[in-house]
């Protein structure tokens, strides 16, 4: 996660259990890929054999894609390692959470990341609307929904919850008011018109958590053309 690829290699070939885990189920080539650390994942995949590039973590099923896309700047090179170690670009969480959709969500988001992800993926995924792949995760957000829209909670949580059913990418680059980010998913076939589930689309979540008349701008051209 933070050594030097020396420190690694010296760990690795002295016989460090690959198979330890944190709390949330990373193991060392998760956390690797979460901080951005292209020479050790290197390191650990020319030593680890049949090492699983898609391995979910225990609390959110992340693979180490997502968890590189959705954490901190830097990650090109960690990207592309990961990619062209076979990693797949159309990976899911517990949620439904997606590598594009990780890549938007980033705070630190990196418009190369997502031009590296755009042109690995079928750009007919670039509207996939986010659907939780597990029965808790349906379960937790069909209670938020149903809560947020009947006034009986209001905390952040659930509101995250009820309006995380049904996001797409652009919607998340909408929410921080990303333009370079929102302009390169509208390139990509992008639709701003698509709602959540609880029937906000990008225009909506632009104002909400505005707000933000570049991105506004950007979403009137494009969704006129």
């Amino acid at each position: 996660m933070t050594a030097s690829p020396e420190v690694v290699l010296m760990l690795l070939e002295s016989g460090a259990n690959v198979e330890s885990v944190d709390m949330m189920g990373n193991d060392g080539f998760m956390l690797a890929s979460a901080f951005g650390r292209p020479r050790n994942l290197q390191n650990w995949l020319e030593r680890v054999e049949e090492y699983d590039v898609e391995r979910q973590n225990i609390v959110l099923g992340a693979t180490p894609l997502i968890l590189s896309t959705n954490m901190g700047a830097n990650k090109i090179e960690s990207v592309r390692t990961l990619c062209e170690s076979g990693a797949r670009i159309d990976a899911l969480t517990h949620a439904g959470f997606s590598v594009l959709m990780a890549a938007c969500a980033n705070e630190d988001s990196d418009p190369m990341v997502v031009k590296e992800i755009l042109s690995r993926m079928d750009r007919s995924s670039v509207n996939y609307r986010m659907r939780s792949q597990s029965i808790k995760w349906r379960v937790l957000r069909g209670c938020a929904k149903w809560m947020v829209r009947g006034g009986l909670f209001k905390s952040m949580l659930a509101h995250r919850l009820a309006h995380g059913a049904g996001l797409t990418a652009l919607h998340y680059a909408a929410r921080r008011g990303d333009v370079e980010i929102v302009t390169l998913l509208l390139e990509a076939g992008a639709d701003p018109y698509l709602e959540n589930e609880m029937g906000l689309n990008s225009f909506d979540i632009t104002e909400k958590f505005g707000p933000f008349p570049s991105v506004m701008r950007v979403l009137n051209e494009r969704g006129n053309n």
